[in-house]
């Protein structure tokens, strides 16, 4: 298991590097961002548009892990 987690930081590490090379350091339409759940203590993403790509900035942006069942952003 070691191997696989090392193999998933390895590229996600590429692709937040590729992200901010290729969209800069704000958010953009189609970032996922996470949002608090007000129902439970947990968090679900959700994809920015541009009604509310104001409410974010890049603090709040996620890139996810590569895994089985994940949502992955909406954009390049």
């Amino acid at each position: 298991m070691l191997y696989v987690h090392s193999y998933q930081a390895l590229v996600w590490n590429h692709m937040t590097s590729r992200r901010l090379a290729k969209l800069g350091h704000r958010p953009v339409v189609g970032d996922l961002v996470l949002t608090k759940n007000s129902n439970s203590d947990s968090s679900s993403p959700v994809v920015l548009t541009a009604d509310n790509l104001q409410e974010y900035d890049i603090h709040n942006v996620v890139l996810p892990l590569p895994g089985y069942n994940i949502v992955y952003p909406q954009n390049e």
